[in-house]
Order: structure tokens, then sequence, then C-alpha cells
């Protein structure tokens, strides 16, 4: 995927992006849970997400922040722009 399309993606569809590049049987019987704080570059306004990764699958619900999470990560939307 391009860095142009992956600029263009709402937060939602990068998780779907992942998702669909999982490698489930690396997966396998893993367990975990994920907070993400995407900022926007002013880094004055940003989206919550928690991610599961279960059962080989990677689901994200907005909005939310987990109580028990097993990391929690805080980045500017143009930072992980970079990083996929």
């Amino acid at each position: 995927v391009s860095p142009a399309t992956i600029a263009g993606m709402a937060v939602d569809m990068l998780f779907d992006l992942m998702g669909i590049q999982l490698n489930a049987t690396k997966a396998d019987g893993k367990n975990y849970t994920f907070n993400y704080a995407v900022y926007n570059d002013d880094s004055t306004t940003h989206q919550d997400y928690i991610l599961y990764l279960t059962n080989s699958v990677l689901i994200y619900e907005d909005n939310k922040q987990a109580d028990k999470a097993d990391a929690t990560i805080t980045m500017k939307r143009s930072t992980w722009n970079d990083i996929l």
C-alpha cells in the first residue's frame, strides 16, 4: 500500500488493513488488548480505540479505552503513517 493511500485512509480503515495483513498462523493462541490514542498533527484532538487480538483476528472498537490493556499506544497520525 502506498504512503499516499495510507495517509488518506481513516484510522478504522487502517485497523481493517492490519487485520487483512495479519498472519493468522503466527497469531494463533495469542490474546492481547491494546489501547490506541491517535492524535491529529496539531496534538489538540485525538481518537481513542481498543484493538483486540483474539482467535487470530483483529477487532477494534472506537471511542473507547480498555481498563486493563496489555499496552497503550499514543502517537500522532503522521507518525503512524510513517510506520505503516
